[in-house]
């Protein structure tokens, strides 16, 4: 499977008040934030290539793995906005598995690790999707969410938000500033202890 993406810029807002915390990164810089953020996957140092055009998530013709990218070195505590920008140079159609896709997953650090993930896929039964993803333990079981929605975007944003324990999942398609929600639901008031941007 060969793959490429442009992770062009994410945006965190932590609290989403006038006296919020904010972090930003624009890959458009060609640098990569060392302090702040981590590759993350198996080669992903080699895979993930800053450049003027964004961060260049690349896997080669018959790579197998997990999914590159980075995460963030940082907690996040309370009510939040994550977004991260997109754009899909080449995508090969996956052969097997879930899909293939940039994807933004975080969990948080509460005991069993509620999870949540938002992807842009493209699916081996030749499907274009949003994939919303949630794993949440419920009176001691891991209950979980599964969401399928067509796109054609090609590029574009995705936002994971929490206020309380309401979370929505939103996208962008193309270069407009209006997010559509996806999905909301409830979801667990813990910090978050790691965000990932994936490939």
């Amino acid at each position: 499977m060969s793959m490429s993406i442009r992770t062009v810029a994410i945006l965190l807002l932590a609290a989403p008040t006038a006296s919020a915390d904010f972090y930003a990164w624009d890959f458009l810089t060609g640098d990569f934030d060392n302090k702040s953020l981590t590759p993350f996957g198996d080669g992903a140092v080699n895979l993930a290539r800053p450049t003027d055009k964004g961060l260049r998530l690349q896997l080669p013709l018959g790579e197998k793995t997990a999914g590159i990218g980075f995460a963030t070195r940082f907690q996040i505590r309370g009510d939040f906005e994550i977004t991260m920008r997109y754009r899909i140079d080449k995508i090969e159609r996956p052969q097997d598995g879930w899909g293939a896709g940039p994807s933004l997953y975080l969990t948080t650090v509460t005991d069993n690790q509620p999870a949540t993930s938002l992807s842009r896929m493209s699916r081996k039964d030749d499907r274009e999707i949003y994939s919303i993803f949630r794993a949440l333990p419920v009176d001691g079981d891991r209950t979980k969410l599964h969401k399928q929605l067509d796109t054609e975007a090609r590029h574009g944003k995705l936002r994971i938000a929490r206020v309380g324990s309401n979370m929505m999942w939103s996208a962008v398609d193309g270069y407009s500033d209006e997010f559509a929600v996806l999905h909301e639901d409830e979801f667990d008031t813990g910090d978050v202890g790691l965000v990932r941007v994936l490939l």
